[in-house]
Protein backbone atom coordinates (compact mmCIF):
# COMPACT_ATOMS: atom_id res chain seq x y z
CA UNK A 1 0.00 0.00 0.00
CA UNK A 2 1.28 3.85 -0.99
CA UNK A 3 2.05 6.05 1.42
CA UNK A 4 -0.67 8.33 -0.31
CA UNK A 5 -3.47 5.48 0.25
CA UNK A 6 -2.57 5.13 3.91
CA UNK A 7 -2.59 8.44 4.82
CA UNK A 8 -6.27 9.23 3.01
CA UNK A 9 -7.57 5.60 5.30
CA UNK A 10 -5.68 7.59 8.33
CA UNK A 11 -7.80 10.68 7.77
CA UNK A 12 -11.48 8.73 6.91
CA UNK A 13 -10.93 6.62 9.99
CA UNK A 14 -9.73 9.61 12.67
CA UNK A 15 -12.60 12.45 11.00
CA UNK A 16 -15.30 12.49 13.80
CA UNK A 17 -19.11 10.45 12.82
CA UNK A 18 -20.87 13.80 13.86
CA UNK A 19 -18.92 15.86 11.41
CA UNK A 20 -21.38 14.14 8.07
CA UNK A 21 -24.02 17.01 6.93
CA UNK A 22 -27.01 15.51 7.14
CA UNK A 23 -29.37 14.58 3.50
CA UNK A 24 -30.37 18.03 1.74
CA UNK A 25 -34.05 16.59 2.03
CA UNK A 26 -33.70 16.89 6.03
CA UNK A 27 -32.41 19.97 6.03
CA UNK A 28 -35.24 21.31 3.69
CA UNK A 29 -37.33 19.90 6.09
CA UNK A 30 -36.51 21.37 9.13
CA UNK A 31 -35.63 24.45 7.65
CA UNK A 32 -39.76 24.83 5.95
CA UNK A 33 -41.22 23.41 9.27
CA UNK A 34 -38.83 24.18 12.16
CA UNK A 35 -36.37 27.52 11.40
CA UNK A 36 -38.52 29.84 9.04
CA UNK A 37 -41.52 29.35 11.63
CA UNK A 38 -38.91 30.41 14.93
CA UNK A 39 -37.38 33.13 12.97
CA UNK A 40 -40.69 34.75 12.10
CA UNK A 41 -41.85 33.98 16.14
CA UNK A 42 -38.42 35.67 16.95
CA UNK A 43 -39.04 39.06 14.88
CA UNK A 44 -43.25 39.14 16.40
CA UNK A 45 -41.79 38.76 20.08
CA UNK A 46 -38.51 41.33 19.34
CA UNK A 47 -38.65 43.46 16.47
CA UNK A 48 -37.77 43.59 12.93
CA UNK A 49 -34.11 44.24 13.58
CA UNK A 50 -33.16 40.72 15.90
CA UNK A 51 -31.62 38.28 13.49
CA UNK A 52 -33.17 34.32 14.29
CA UNK A 53 -30.30 31.70 13.24
CA UNK A 54 -30.84 28.06 13.35
CA UNK A 55 -27.54 26.30 13.22
CA UNK A 56 -28.79 22.95 11.81
CA UNK A 57 -24.90 21.17 13.28
CA UNK A 58 -23.43 20.91 16.52
CA UNK A 59 -21.69 23.39 18.79
CA UNK A 60 -18.04 23.99 17.17
CA UNK A 61 -17.10 22.70 21.15
CA UNK A 62 -19.01 19.75 20.96
CA UNK A 63 -16.55 17.08 20.95
CA UNK A 64 -15.27 18.18 24.03
CA UNK A 65 -18.76 17.67 25.73
CA UNK A 66 -19.82 14.56 27.41
CA UNK A 67 -23.42 14.28 25.75
CA UNK A 68 -21.94 14.94 21.77
CA UNK A 69 -24.32 14.10 19.07
CA UNK A 70 -21.93 11.35 17.66
CA UNK A 71 -24.06 11.18 14.37
CA UNK A 72 -25.54 14.53 13.36
CA UNK A 73 -26.56 13.26 10.15
CA UNK A 74 -29.06 10.66 11.58
CA UNK A 75 -29.69 13.13 14.59
CA UNK A 76 -31.52 15.67 12.33
CA UNK A 77 -33.22 13.16 10.13
CA UNK A 78 -34.92 12.06 13.64
CA UNK A 79 -35.73 15.60 14.47
CA UNK A 80 -36.83 16.41 11.08
CA UNK A 81 -39.35 13.30 11.97
CA UNK A 82 -41.04 14.94 14.79
CA UNK A 83 -41.64 18.17 15.93
CA UNK A 84 -38.93 17.65 18.94
CA UNK A 85 -36.60 20.46 17.40
CA UNK A 86 -39.57 23.40 17.95
CA UNK A 87 -41.17 22.26 20.94
CA UNK A 88 -37.92 21.28 23.18
CA UNK A 89 -35.83 23.61 21.97
CA UNK A 90 -37.23 26.83 19.80
CA UNK A 91 -40.15 27.38 21.30
CA UNK A 92 -38.67 27.68 24.90
CA UNK A 93 -36.71 30.06 23.66
CA UNK A 94 -39.27 31.91 21.64
CA UNK A 95 -41.38 32.30 25.47
CA UNK A 96 -38.20 33.39 27.21
CA UNK A 97 -38.22 36.22 24.68
CA UNK A 98 -41.99 36.78 25.37
CA UNK A 99 -41.12 36.97 28.97
CA UNK A 100 -38.38 39.40 28.44
CA UNK A 101 -40.79 41.99 25.86
CA UNK A 102 -43.77 41.88 27.81
CA UNK A 103 -43.41 45.46 29.06
CA UNK A 104 -42.10 49.06 27.58
CA UNK A 105 -38.77 48.34 29.61
CA UNK A 106 -37.86 45.30 28.19
CA UNK A 107 -39.05 45.72 24.27
CA UNK A 108 -36.73 48.81 24.90
CA UNK A 109 -34.05 46.93 26.13
CA UNK A 110 -34.05 43.94 23.18
CA UNK A 111 -34.26 46.94 20.68
CA UNK A 112 -31.12 48.21 22.29
CA UNK A 113 -28.86 45.50 23.09
CA UNK A 114 -29.96 42.35 21.26
CA UNK A 115 -28.51 41.53 17.80
CA UNK A 116 -29.14 38.15 17.10
CA UNK A 117 -30.41 34.87 18.40
CA UNK A 118 -28.45 31.56 17.76
CA UNK A 119 -29.77 27.74 18.31
CA UNK A 120 -28.12 24.85 17.85
CA UNK A 121 -29.82 21.77 16.91
CA UNK A 122 -27.89 19.07 17.21
CA UNK A 123 -27.21 19.18 20.95
CA UNK A 124 -25.77 16.72 23.64
CA UNK A 125 -25.51 18.97 26.53
CA UNK A 126 -27.42 22.14 26.81
CA UNK A 127 -26.00 25.75 27.70
CA UNK A 128 -26.64 29.53 26.78
CA UNK A 129 -24.99 32.50 26.45
CA UNK A 130 -25.05 36.12 26.35
CA UNK A 131 -22.01 37.96 24.78
CA UNK A 132 -22.05 40.93 22.66
CA UNK A 133 -25.39 40.96 21.50
CA UNK A 134 -25.74 37.75 20.85
CA UNK A 135 -28.13 35.28 22.42
CA UNK A 136 -26.91 31.12 21.90
CA UNK A 137 -28.75 28.70 23.33
CA UNK A 138 -28.45 25.16 22.41
CA UNK A 139 -30.95 22.72 24.06
CA UNK A 140 -31.12 18.35 23.78
CA UNK A 141 -34.51 17.83 21.83
CA UNK A 142 -35.17 13.98 22.80
CA UNK A 143 -36.21 12.96 26.24
CA UNK A 144 -33.29 10.20 25.98
CA UNK A 145 -31.39 11.20 28.85
CA UNK A 146 -28.31 11.19 26.09
CA UNK A 147 -28.30 15.54 27.11
CA UNK A 148 -29.56 18.83 29.37
CA UNK A 149 -32.13 21.22 27.88
CA UNK A 150 -32.65 25.03 28.38
CA UNK A 151 -36.08 25.80 29.47
CA UNK A 152 -37.67 29.19 28.27
CA UNK A 153 -37.45 31.09 32.28
CA UNK A 154 -33.51 30.11 31.85
CA UNK A 155 -33.70 32.31 28.67
CA UNK A 156 -35.57 34.40 30.23
CA UNK A 157 -33.05 35.37 33.57
CA UNK A 158 -29.87 35.25 31.26
CA UNK A 159 -31.11 38.32 29.02
CA UNK A 160 -32.99 40.28 32.01
CA UNK A 161 -29.73 40.45 33.67
CA UNK A 162 -27.60 40.03 30.74
CA UNK A 163 -29.29 43.61 28.59
CA UNK A 164 -28.52 46.85 29.92
CA UNK A 165 -30.97 50.09 29.46
CA UNK A 166 -30.75 53.61 30.55
CA UNK A 167 -31.74 54.27 34.84
CA UNK A 168 -32.62 57.95 35.22
CA UNK A 169 -32.80 57.53 39.05
CA UNK A 170 -28.99 56.43 39.18
CA UNK A 171 -28.10 58.18 36.33
CA UNK A 172 -26.52 55.23 34.40
CA UNK A 173 -27.05 51.76 32.73
CA UNK A 174 -28.41 49.06 34.35
CA UNK A 175 -29.36 45.33 34.08
CA UNK A 176 -32.84 45.14 32.48
CA UNK A 177 -34.08 42.98 35.98
CA UNK A 178 -32.80 45.92 38.34
CA UNK A 179 -34.53 48.77 36.14
CA UNK A 180 -37.94 46.90 36.48
CA UNK A 181 -37.12 46.11 40.53
CA UNK A 182 -36.15 50.35 40.72
CA UNK A 183 -39.75 50.56 38.31
CA UNK A 184 -41.80 48.97 41.01
CA UNK A 185 -40.36 50.10 43.95
CA UNK A 186 -41.09 53.99 42.57
CA UNK A 187 -45.43 52.44 42.50
CA UNK A 188 -45.58 50.15 44.86
CA UNK A 189 -43.81 51.52 47.68
CA UNK A 190 -42.58 54.95 47.12
CA UNK A 191 -45.75 56.73 45.80
CA UNK A 192 -48.09 55.63 48.29
CA UNK A 193 -44.91 56.58 50.90
CA UNK A 194 -44.89 60.51 49.62
CA UNK A 195 -49.07 60.35 49.53
CA UNK A 196 -48.66 59.01 53.43
CA UNK A 197 -45.71 61.92 54.14
CA UNK A 198 -47.92 64.82 52.97
CA UNK A 199 -50.29 64.04 56.61
CA UNK A 200 -47.05 64.82 58.61
CA UNK A 201 -44.56 67.06 56.00
CA UNK A 202 -46.39 68.51 53.50
CA UNK A 203 -43.50 70.43 52.42
CA UNK A 204 -40.94 67.82 52.10
CA UNK A 205 -39.00 66.44 48.99
CA UNK A 206 -38.17 62.71 48.90
CA UNK A 207 -35.08 61.85 47.25
CA UNK A 208 -34.73 58.43 46.72
CA UNK A 209 -30.86 56.72 46.21
CA UNK A 210 -30.69 53.26 44.49
CA UNK A 211 -26.83 53.24 44.15
CA UNK A 212 -24.99 51.79 46.98
CA UNK A 213 -22.85 53.60 49.27
CA UNK A 214 -19.19 53.82 48.92
CA UNK A 215 -16.88 51.52 51.00
CA UNK A 216 -15.85 54.89 53.01
CA UNK A 217 -19.87 55.61 53.35
CA UNK A 218 -20.64 51.64 54.44
CA UNK A 219 -17.33 50.33 55.55
CA UNK A 220 -18.23 47.16 57.32
CA UNK A 221 -21.45 45.67 54.82
CA UNK A 222 -21.76 47.67 51.59
CA UNK A 223 -23.63 46.56 49.20
CA UNK A 224 -21.55 44.50 46.37
CA UNK A 225 -24.78 43.86 44.55
CA UNK A 226 -27.72 46.89 43.74
CA UNK A 227 -29.38 44.75 40.98
CA UNK A 228 -30.12 41.59 42.91
CA UNK A 229 -30.25 43.16 46.25
CA UNK A 230 -33.09 45.58 44.99
CA UNK A 231 -34.89 42.75 42.85
CA UNK A 232 -35.25 40.67 46.39
CA UNK A 233 -36.43 43.95 47.85
CA UNK A 234 -38.73 45.41 45.40
CA UNK A 235 -39.96 41.84 43.33
CA UNK A 236 -40.46 39.75 45.73
CA UNK A 237 -40.52 40.58 49.58
CA UNK A 238 -41.36 44.36 49.48
CA UNK A 239 -38.71 45.25 52.19
CA UNK A 240 -38.30 48.44 51.81
CA UNK A 241 -41.32 49.70 53.10
CA UNK A 242 -41.57 47.04 56.04
CA UNK A 243 -37.99 48.32 57.39
CA UNK A 244 -37.49 51.84 56.26
CA UNK A 245 -40.42 53.46 54.76
CA UNK A 246 -43.26 52.66 57.53
CA UNK A 247 -40.63 52.90 60.28
CA UNK A 248 -39.91 56.59 59.34
CA UNK A 249 -44.24 57.52 58.72
CA UNK A 250 -43.86 56.47 62.14
CA UNK A 251 -41.25 58.45 63.37
CA UNK A 252 -42.56 61.76 62.16
CA UNK A 253 -46.12 60.44 63.45
CA UNK A 254 -44.91 60.45 67.14
CA UNK A 255 -42.78 63.66 66.40
CA UNK A 256 -45.76 65.87 64.72
CA UNK A 257 -48.00 64.38 67.96
CA UNK A 258 -47.82 67.63 69.08
CA UNK A 259 -48.12 71.68 67.85
CA UNK A 260 -43.86 72.56 67.88
CA UNK A 261 -43.32 68.96 66.10
CA UNK A 262 -45.86 69.85 63.60
CA UNK A 263 -44.71 73.46 63.16
CA UNK A 264 -40.91 72.14 62.43
CA UNK A 265 -41.94 69.29 60.28
CA UNK A 266 -44.23 71.63 58.23
CA UNK A 267 -41.19 74.51 58.21
CA UNK A 268 -37.80 72.59 58.95
CA UNK A 269 -37.86 69.32 57.20
CA UNK A 270 -36.79 70.59 53.56
CA UNK A 271 -35.86 66.83 52.26
CA UNK A 272 -36.21 63.20 52.97
CA UNK A 273 -33.22 60.89 51.65
CA UNK A 274 -34.11 57.36 51.54
CA UNK A 275 -31.06 54.85 51.06
CA UNK A 276 -32.62 51.82 49.84
CA UNK A 277 -29.10 50.02 49.44
CA UNK A 278 -27.39 49.64 52.98
CA UNK A 279 -25.04 47.48 54.60
CA UNK A 280 -24.62 49.15 57.89
CA UNK A 281 -27.90 51.57 58.84
CA UNK A 282 -27.41 55.49 58.07
CA UNK A 283 -29.48 58.05 60.16
CA UNK A 284 -28.51 61.61 60.45
CA UNK A 285 -30.34 65.14 60.34
CA UNK A 286 -28.38 68.04 58.75
CA UNK A 287 -29.46 71.58 57.57
CA UNK A 288 -33.00 70.46 57.37
CA UNK A 289 -32.52 67.17 55.45
CA UNK A 290 -33.29 63.82 56.98
CA UNK A 291 -31.29 60.80 55.09
CA UNK A 292 -32.38 57.47 56.26
CA UNK A 293 -31.52 53.88 54.90
CA UNK A 294 -31.35 50.39 56.90
CA UNK A 295 -30.27 47.28 56.00
CA UNK A 296 -33.99 45.59 55.10
CA UNK A 297 -32.91 41.82 55.33
CA UNK A 298 -32.75 39.63 58.39
CA UNK A 299 -29.73 38.02 57.05
CA UNK A 300 -26.58 39.28 59.08
CA UNK A 301 -24.78 41.23 56.37
CA UNK A 302 -25.82 44.87 58.16
CA UNK A 303 -27.93 47.06 60.54
CA UNK A 304 -31.17 48.55 60.72
CA UNK A 305 -32.51 52.38 62.33
CA UNK A 306 -35.69 51.79 64.24
CA UNK A 307 -38.25 54.30 64.75
CA UNK A 308 -37.31 56.03 68.00
CA UNK A 309 -33.89 56.42 66.49
CA UNK A 310 -35.20 58.62 64.09
CA UNK A 311 -37.44 60.42 65.88
CA UNK A 312 -35.07 61.06 68.67
CA UNK A 313 -32.66 62.38 65.20
CA UNK A 314 -35.71 64.86 64.14
CA UNK A 315 -35.81 65.82 67.80
CA UNK A 316 -32.16 66.66 68.17
CA UNK A 317 -31.52 67.83 64.68
CA UNK A 318 -34.91 70.39 64.04
CA UNK A 319 -33.74 73.21 64.70
CA UNK A 320 -36.76 75.73 65.81
CA UNK A 321 -37.64 79.30 67.44
CA UNK A 322 -37.74 79.62 71.19
CA UNK A 323 -40.91 81.85 71.87
CA UNK A 324 -39.78 82.94 74.73
CA UNK A 325 -35.93 83.86 74.03
CA UNK A 326 -36.20 84.03 69.88
CA UNK A 327 -33.04 81.98 69.57
CA UNK A 328 -32.50 78.97 67.15
CA UNK A 329 -33.11 75.01 69.50
CA UNK A 330 -33.07 72.07 68.82
CA UNK A 331 -37.19 70.69 68.85
CA UNK A 332 -36.13 68.09 71.09
CA UNK A 333 -34.84 70.74 73.49
CA UNK A 334 -38.26 73.22 73.43
CA UNK A 335 -40.13 70.55 73.82
CA UNK A 336 -38.26 68.84 76.66
CA UNK A 337 -37.55 72.70 77.96
CA UNK A 338 -41.56 73.25 77.58
CA UNK A 339 -41.94 69.89 79.88
CA UNK A 340 -39.74 71.30 82.62
CA UNK A 341 -41.39 75.12 82.77
CA UNK A 342 -44.07 73.19 83.28
CA UNK A 343 -43.74 70.64 85.55
CA UNK A 344 -40.70 71.83 87.38
CA UNK A 345 -40.42 75.69 87.23
CA UNK A 346 -44.19 76.61 87.43
CA UNK A 347 -44.33 74.97 90.64
CA UNK A 348 -41.22 76.07 91.72
CA UNK A 349 -41.99 79.87 91.28
CA UNK A 350 -44.95 79.63 93.56
CA UNK A 351 -43.55 77.96 96.13
CA UNK A 352 -40.80 80.71 96.28
CA UNK A 353 -43.73 83.69 95.92
CA UNK A 354 -45.12 82.00 98.82
CA UNK A 355 -41.86 82.15 100.63
CA UNK A 356 -40.76 85.55 99.43
CA UNK A 357 -43.42 87.79 98.01
CA UNK A 358 -44.48 87.93 94.29
CA UNK A 359 -42.00 90.67 93.76
CA UNK A 360 -38.93 87.99 93.78
CA UNK A 361 -38.51 87.09 90.26
CA UNK A 362 -37.42 83.22 89.09
CA UNK A 363 -35.64 82.38 85.68
CA UNK A 364 -34.66 79.13 84.13
CA UNK A 365 -31.60 78.89 82.30
CA UNK A 366 -31.16 75.91 79.61
CA UNK A 367 -27.36 76.82 78.52
CA UNK A 368 -24.65 75.83 80.63
CA UNK A 369 -23.69 77.65 83.63
CA UNK A 370 -20.53 79.93 83.18
CA UNK A 371 -18.66 77.27 85.44
CA UNK A 372 -18.94 73.93 85.16
CA UNK A 373 -16.42 71.15 85.79
CA UNK A 374 -18.33 68.34 85.37
CA UNK A 375 -20.39 69.55 82.19
CA UNK A 376 -23.62 67.18 80.60
CA UNK A 377 -22.53 65.72 77.38
CA UNK A 378 -25.63 65.02 75.65
CA UNK A 379 -27.53 67.99 76.57
CA UNK A 380 -30.99 67.41 74.11
CA UNK A 381 -31.00 63.42 76.00
CA UNK A 382 -30.01 65.33 79.63
CA UNK A 383 -33.20 67.49 79.48
CA UNK A 384 -35.39 65.43 78.38
CA UNK A 385 -34.66 62.75 81.53
CA UNK A 386 -35.01 66.14 83.41
CA UNK A 387 -38.58 66.74 82.01
CA UNK A 388 -39.30 63.02 82.36
CA UNK A 389 -38.49 62.67 85.96
CA UNK A 390 -39.21 63.99 89.78
CA UNK A 391 -35.54 64.52 89.96
CA UNK A 392 -35.12 67.71 89.21
CA UNK A 393 -37.80 68.95 92.01
CA UNK A 394 -36.88 66.83 94.73
CA UNK A 395 -33.39 66.98 94.42
CA UNK A 396 -33.21 70.75 93.56
CA UNK A 397 -35.75 72.97 93.33
CA UNK A 398 -37.08 71.86 96.38
CA UNK A 399 -33.96 72.14 98.34
CA UNK A 400 -33.74 75.60 97.72
CA UNK A 401 -37.20 76.44 99.16
CA UNK A 402 -36.71 74.44 101.82
CA UNK A 403 -33.46 76.63 102.65
CA UNK A 404 -34.78 80.17 101.98
CA UNK A 405 -37.55 78.84 103.91
CA UNK A 406 -34.95 78.08 106.82
CA UNK A 407 -32.76 80.91 106.64
CA UNK A 408 -33.01 84.77 107.15
CA UNK A 409 -30.39 85.36 104.37
CA UNK A 410 -33.91 85.01 101.68
CA UNK A 411 -34.08 88.66 102.69
CA UNK A 412 -31.56 89.76 100.35
CA UNK A 413 -32.71 87.41 97.54
CA UNK A 414 -34.10 90.07 94.66
CA UNK A 415 -34.56 86.87 91.71
CA UNK A 416 -33.53 83.70 91.22
CA UNK A 417 -31.66 82.02 88.24
CA UNK A 418 -32.25 78.47 87.97
CA UNK A 419 -29.74 76.59 85.59
CA UNK A 420 -31.13 73.18 84.40
CA UNK A 421 -27.83 71.65 82.32
CA UNK A 422 -25.73 71.57 85.37
CA UNK A 423 -23.32 68.31 85.86
CA UNK A 424 -21.39 69.83 89.16
CA UNK A 425 -24.22 71.22 91.75
CA UNK A 426 -23.43 75.01 92.86
CA UNK A 427 -25.56 78.23 94.64
CA UNK A 428 -23.86 81.64 95.06
CA UNK A 429 -25.57 85.28 95.97
CA UNK A 430 -24.64 88.44 94.34
CA UNK A 431 -25.74 91.55 93.45
CA UNK A 432 -29.49 90.07 95.38
CA UNK A 433 -29.30 87.00 92.33
CA UNK A 434 -29.53 83.68 93.81
CA UNK A 435 -28.15 81.25 91.17
CA UNK A 436 -28.31 78.04 91.67
CA UNK A 437 -28.63 74.25 89.75
CA UNK A 438 -27.82 70.90 90.21
CA UNK A 439 -27.09 67.79 87.95
CA UNK A 440 -31.13 65.84 88.36
CA UNK A 441 -30.27 62.20 86.66
CA UNK A 442 -28.66 59.84 88.31
CA UNK A 443 -26.00 58.58 85.92
CA UNK A 444 -22.72 59.59 87.94
CA UNK A 445 -22.11 62.88 85.80
CA UNK A 446 -22.83 64.90 88.19
CA UNK A 447 -24.33 66.24 91.88
CA UNK A 448 -27.56 67.32 93.21
CA UNK A 449 -27.92 69.79 94.87
CA UNK A 450 -28.54 70.26 98.52
CA UNK A 451 -29.74 72.67 100.81
CA UNK A 452 -26.91 72.94 102.94
CA UNK A 453 -25.56 75.03 99.79
CA UNK A 454 -27.72 77.00 99.29
CA UNK A 455 -27.68 77.72 103.22
CA UNK A 456 -24.14 78.55 102.57
CA UNK A 457 -25.09 81.03 100.27
CA UNK A 458 -27.43 82.99 101.43
CA UNK A 459 -25.13 83.18 104.56
CA UNK A 460 -27.00 80.80 106.82
CA UNK A 461 -28.53 82.96 108.97
CA UNK A 462 -31.55 81.49 110.88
Amino acid sequence: MTRTRLLALAVLVTTPAFAKPPPPAVLAKLEKNDVKPFAAKVKQACGPTVKATVKLAAPPDADSRPYAVKDVGAFLSRAAASKDLTRNALDPVVEGLKAVTKDELGKTAVKQGLKEVVVYAAVGDGFITFENGVLTVASHIFGDGEGTSIPADLVEKTLVWGLEIDEPHVGHRVALQHRRAIETIEAKEIAPFKEKLKAFAPKTTVTVRYDPLTDAEDPHYAVKDPGHYLVRAGLTEHQLTLFTLTLTLDALKAVASDDAGKAALASELKELVVLTTVGEGVLSVKDGVLTVGSHIFGDGLGSSIPSSAIEQALRNGLMVSDPDSGEKLPLGHLLAKQRIEAKHIAPFKKKVAEVLGPAVTVTAKYSPPPKDDQPVKDPAKYLAQVADSTNFTINGLDQVVAALKAHEGRKQVKSIVVYVLVGDSFATLSDGVLSVGGHAVMDGLGSFLHEEQVAKALGAKR
